[in-house]
Parts: structure tokens; C-alpha cells; sequence
């Protein structure tokens, strides 16, 4: 990633937490009391957040948010002057990832989430770091009206089964 594509995500991010009020204040002195930031990843979400495979078990995670989550941190040790501020990375999944934030268990949450008005009752969001173009792909002589093959079905006829309904 590029540095003015980590400096552009590292603003988006740390912008939506300019609006968090108190539980911004109290994240802030906690970073400076600790002298740590809890980066929260998911091991198994690439491209976003993942582990190398066949990486040694303390390998840090990579991915396109965790570089985001990344320049937040060099951000914040600048603004905060804590030149030795530290990273502890928080492996999480798609069930515990909320339960990581609002259970004071890691600072930033660095996968792929979407932002839904019952996520908003209980936590903050940046702007959105990435846009997705989610479509269908049939081929030239399938079907022309794609509305069709949807239609009888459920509204979340396309979500992951991995992920419980309303996470």
C-alpha cells in the first residue's frame, strides 16, 4: 500500500473516532497510561485482516486494514508523543469482534465490517475504507433478468453462513 493510501485510510479511521466523545477520551488516557494500542484482526479475513499461512505462530497479521489500523497507530504515538508506544495484536472472528471493542479487550478493530444502525447502538465507525461492487456473474447466454432468481427468496439469500444473522 502506498504512503498516501495509508495517510488518506489512517485519517478516514481516526476521523470517525473524532466524534466518539467520552469514550474517545477514555481510550486516549488508557493509550497513554499503557503505552499500547490493542489492534483487533481477524486471522482468516484476507484481504482485509489476515496470518501468513505457514507463518511462525507470532507472525503479525497483514492485510489492507491491518495497514490502515497501522498508520492509525503511527498517527496517534505522534499526536500523543509517545515515541514508544506498542502494538498488541487481538485475534478475533466474526462472532467475538464487537464483544473484543465493548468488552475493553482491544482499542481498534482492523477486518472487514459493515456498518448497521443495531452496530451504531453499541459502537463507533470511521468512514467506510473500502467500497465494494458486490454483483452477479452468469454467463453471456444465462438469464437476462437477474431480479427473477432473487425475488422468491429471503433478503439475505447471499449473506456468508459463517456469520449469524444481525453480526
Amino acid at each position: 500500500m502506498g504512503s498516501m493510501s495509508k495517510t488518506l485510510g489512517a485519517l478516514a479511521l481516526a476521523s470517525g473516532a473524532l466524534f466518539a466523545g467520552d469514550a474517545l477520551a477514555g481510550t486516549l488516557d488508557q493509550l497513554r497510561d499503557s503505552k499500547t494500542m490493542r489492534i483487533a484482526y481477524d486471522p482468516d479475513a484476507p484481504p482485509y485482516s489476515y496470518i501468513v499461512p505457514g507463518s511462525p505462530p507470532n507472525a503479525d497479521p497483514q492485510g489492507y486494514s491491518v495497514d490502515l489500523c497501522r498508520a492509525v497507530f503511527d498517527t496517534l504515538r505522534e499526536q500523543l508523543k509517545i515515541p514508544d508506544m506498542k502494538i498488541v495484536h487481538v485475534a478475533v472472528n466474526s462472532q467475538d469482534r464487537f464483544d473484543a471493542i465493548t468488552g475493553n479487550k482491544a482499542d481498534l478493530l482492523c477486518t472487514s465490517t459493515t456498518a448497521t444502525l443495531a452496530r451504531r447502538q453499541t459502537v463507533d465507525f470511521s468512514i467506510p475504507i473500502f467500497i465494494d461492487g458486490a454483483s452477479f456473474v452468469i454467463r453471456p447466454d444465462g438469464p437476462r433478468d437477474v431480479k427473477l432468481l432473487v425475488a422468491p427468496r429471503s433478503p439475505s439469500c447471499c449473506a456468508r453462513r459463517s456469520r449469524p444473522p444481525g453480526s
